[in-house]
């Protein structure tokens, strides 16, 4: 092992063992690529020892690279803001995965539907758990937003914020 990969590793292990999370699932982040400080965030979270990425910009990209069942987890930072415009914008299909919002309040990361009651999240796996996360749209209900047929699906310290008329 190089002194890069083992340094590499080190990285990923101690922040692991500060985290609340299965050790042998793999963290994984979500960040805008367009913010300040994000050259150097991948400067510190380069590629893992097993050659993965471990930074993406989409909760959808970093669902990809989750294994199923492995305990993953998706930190995603405060401020981050992603849109979904059509129906199965986001599709979160790898069970056992843990996506968890950083922030509090309107500076948690926010998803925003921009189609009145068609654009959704698919939930098609089991044992996922969404965290505070702040969710923004014209829902009919909540139904409309998430479209949920994996078992054992958890939303916790999560906020609808609805945009409609009423």
């Amino acid at each position: 092992m190089t002194a890069t990969k083992r340094n590499q590793f080190t990285k990923y292990e101690s922040l692991t063992t500060n985290l609340p999370v299965n050790p042998f699932g793999k963290i994984y982040f979500v960040a805008d690529n367009t913010d300040a400080w994000y050259p150097r965030f991948q400067e510190l979270f380069p590629e893992d020892i097993d050659g993965e990425t471990r930074l993406f910009t989409n909760l959808d990209t970093a669902v990809g690279a989750c294994t199923a069942n492995r305990g993953d987890v998706i930190m995603v930072k405060p401020g981050h803001a992603e849109t979904v415009s059509a129906a199965a914008g986001i599709v979160l299909n790898k069970a056992g995965v843990a996506i968890v919002g950083l922030g509090d309040g309107s500076s948690r990361p926010t998803i925003t539907y921009t189609t009145a009651n068609t654009a959704t999240t698919v939930v098609s796996a089991a044992n996922i758990s969404i965290q505070n996360l702040l969710f923004v749209g014209n829902f009919l209900s909540i139904a409309s937003a998430l479209v949920v047929s994996g078992t054992d699906f958890a939303v916790e310290k999560c906020e609808f914020r609805d945009t409609s008329a009423v």
